[in-house]
């Protein structure tokens, strides 16, 4: 990614992070933390990549829909803030890299301990 590229997705990721927290009313769109941003290298497209923080009685997948419903607020918003002639079309995508390195975390744990379980016993006095 081109560096004017970077330094768009930067500032894209820190005023949604705000507009969503503070200004998107929609009861789908829970507590939310955007993890990244990549921006087309012409500026035009903004794939916006965002966790869902785990809330009871809310579905897989609300938190989408919401952001897809309220994806012309957020971008009208997000034109208000920051200096582009043309604001970027924005696509929101649930990022599961966090849920797949917890589940690598655990399978590695598991392993661990099997083969804790496999080894001898040390002899008591060896020095080795």
């Amino acid at each position: 990614m081109p560096f004017r590229a970077e330094q768009v997705a930067d500032q894209i990721r820190r005023e949604l992070a705000d507009i969503i927290r503070l200004r998107v009313s929609d009861p789908r769109v829970g507590p939310i933390t955007i993890t990244r941003v990549k921006v087309s290298d012409d500026l035009s497209f903004a794939r916006i990549f965002f966790a869902e923080l785990t809330v009871e009685g809310r579905r897989e997948g609300d938190t989408l829909k919401g952001l897809a419903s309220a994806t012309g607020f957020v971008r009208t918003e997000l034109g208000k803030r920051i200096g582009l002639r043309h604001v970027p079309e924005l696509r929101f995508q649930i990022d599961r890299s966090i849920e797949d390195g917890i589940h690598l975390s655990s399978l590695i744990e598991k392993v661990r301990t099997e083969d804790k379980r496999k080894l001898p016993p040390e002899a008591p006095g060896s020095d080795v």
